[in-house]
């Protein structure tokens, strides 16, 4: 396994993003919808990385997509993680 520093300008990863909305949608109930789409987790004040199977980071070897959110003081904290089933 891989994981590295992500900007998440990746095709890979928008295709792997849009899936994990698409499946809460059709599965979660309409107040446990909390998902940031890819521009939500590319703002400035995240800090992203992604996992993958494979060192080529193809969307089939894609992981997980973590993001922490770092406020004014510079402390982290969770904001968005997404694992592949």
């Amino acid at each position: 396994m891989e994981i590295r520093i992500d900007d998440l300008q990746g095709a890979e990863i928008a295709e792997f993003l849009q899936k994990h909305i698409d499946d809460m949608k059709a599965i979660s109930p309409p107040e446990s919808k909390h998902a940031l789409d890819i521009n939500g987790l590319r703002r400035k004040n995240l800090f992203s990385w992604s996992s993958c199977r494979n060192p080529s980071f193809e969307s089939d070897y894609l992981i997980s997509i973590q993001a922490k959110e770092i406020d004014h003081e510079d402390h982290y904290r969770d904001a968005r993680q997404i694992h592949r089933q």
